[in-house]
């Protein structure tokens, strides 16, 4: 009668995890970090290069300059999207344009020349359409561009005062806030939220405040939401534009607000405040730290703004694109083009990249994905 032997608890199928498992844990105990996910990392240059960048180990895969494609050397662009596995940027250059690349190669599928010039914000897609607020070079005006994301064909634009920010699209609403730039020091600021019909580009309301703003608008249960440099919430009725209400707290290291549900946060002079959002009325008020702002993120029920576990020592003296974690590994770049990525738990780093050409790698967030 033949031997015939039962699957073992310590088969290869079963034994592989358990090894895999120990070295991770060896590796962290040592100090040593893991490998990264198998990621790409895309980054978008202030003078118009795309990059992406292997996440394993920091090689390049494929760029594009977005100003060459015209005979030029600059293009500015502030930041890009990356969505089912599309990019969408902007360039500023012989006018603006407005760019989609496909992610795996770099491809570029569509781009679309937008007037009049000036420097375009981060595109933001919805629903099959970009949306782009495009700052003129005064810095008092702007145009706000719809584009189909499947070509890039203009659907409509409008005009605002101010520089516009990234544009919020709710339902059939596009909402952005808009300040004056740049202005003399004895010259007081002036600030607009503006509600647009996202089909048309119709203004449906304006509400004017005074002074300029900290972040784009966020938009709550029919309310929006900004806030003001000089520390002023103000909630405004997002069918019609009146003040529901403001609230005031202090200016110094003033975040940008963030909301979920029925709750507002912000932090402010080393406090992260809670806010009833359909009032202003104050829930609570913790301190979280003397060296902020500390930028507010809510994911599921929790808030997170809390101190550093960790520090990082660059080689330059100032972050570009905001810090971004995925699968345990902090990516984020600097002014000089470097882009680096960390362990998320000790800040251990796994390799650092220098972008090739000008060194300006754009205050905005990078994108990861496959």
């Amino acid at each position: 009668m033949r031997n015939i032997l039962k699957p073992s608890w310590f088969s290869p199928s079963r034994l592989f995890p358990m090894l895999l498992l120990v070295m991770l844990v060896i590796l962290a105990a040592c100090g040593i970090a893991p490998p990264p996910p198998d990621k790409t990392v895309y980054v978008v240059s202030e003078t118009g290069t795309v990059y992406a960048v292997k996440g394993t180990d920091g090689s390049m895969l494929w760029q594009h300059h977005m100003a060459g494609d015209n005979g030029s050397v600059w293009g500015a662009s502030s930041g890009l999207t990356l969505v089912n596995g599309v990019i969408y940027t902007s360039s500023s250059v012989d006018g603006g344009y407005v760019y989609a690349f496909r992610a795996r190669d770099g491809m570029v599928l569509w781009h679309t020349r937008i007037h009049p010039e000036g420097t375009p914000s981060v595109p933001v897609l919805v629903k099959g359409v970009i949306y782009v607020a495009v700052t003129d070079p005064s810095l008092t005006s702007s145009n706000v561009y719809a584009l189909k994301a499947a070509d890039g064909a203009l659907l409509w634009h409008s005009h605002i005062n101010g520089c516009g920010s990234s544009p919020t699209v709710v339902n059939t609403t596009l909402y952005l806030s808009a300040d004056v730039c740049s202005s003399p020091p004895d010259v007081a600021q002036q600030g607009y939220v503006y509600a647009l019909d996202a089909s048309s580009g119709s203004i449906r309301w304006r509400y004017q405040v005074g002074d300029a703003f900290i972040s784009k608008v966020v938009v709550l249960n029919t309310i929006a939401y900004v806030d003001e440099i000089n520390g002023t919430i103000d909630a405004i009725h997002a069918n019609n534009g009146s003040l529901l209400w403001q609230h005031r707290i202090q200016r110094q290291q003033l975040s940008a607000v963030a909301g979920v549900n029925d709750s507002l946060y912000v932090s402010a002079a080393g406090f992260l405040y809670a806010f009833r959002a359909s009032d202003g009325a104050q829930r609570w008020k913790v301190h979280v730290g003397d060296h902020g702002p500390y930028e507010p993120t809510v994911i599921g029920n929790t808030i997170y703004a809390a101190s550093p576990l960790w520090t990082y020592q660059a080689q330059n003296y100032f972050t570009g694109a905001d810090p971004i974690v995925m699968d345990g590994v902090l990516y984020f770049s600097m002014k000089d083009g470097a882009i680096y990525a960390l362990t998320s738990n000790d800040g251990a780093q796994i390799y650092r990249y220098d972008t090739p050409g000008p060194k300006l790698v754009t205050s905005s967030s990078l994108a990861v994905g496959p």
